[in-house]
């Protein structure tokens, strides 16, 4: 079995979308593309995948816990 948790308050916060908007963080999309990779790996192996969602799921994190949330 496979458990993910956050740590803290939240699951996943998301990111700083004022940080996006300034420009501090460049959006070359290769975040969106990691993430892709870590789901296509989840759906691709046999152990259950297991999300505890201790508190907000935002940003590409909400897609997780997909489809019991």
């Amino acid at each position: 079995m496979v458990l993910l948790t956050g740590e803290g308050k939240a699951f996943c916060a998301g990111g700083d979308i004022n940080d996006m908007l300034s420009g501090k963080i460049k959006l070359d999309y290769v975040g969106g593309r990691t993430l892709g990779k870590t789901i296509q790996a989840m759906v691709g192996i046999e152990k259950p995948v297991i999300c505890a969602v201790n508190g907000i799921a935002a940003g590409g994190g909400r897609g997780l816990p997909w489809p019991a949330t």
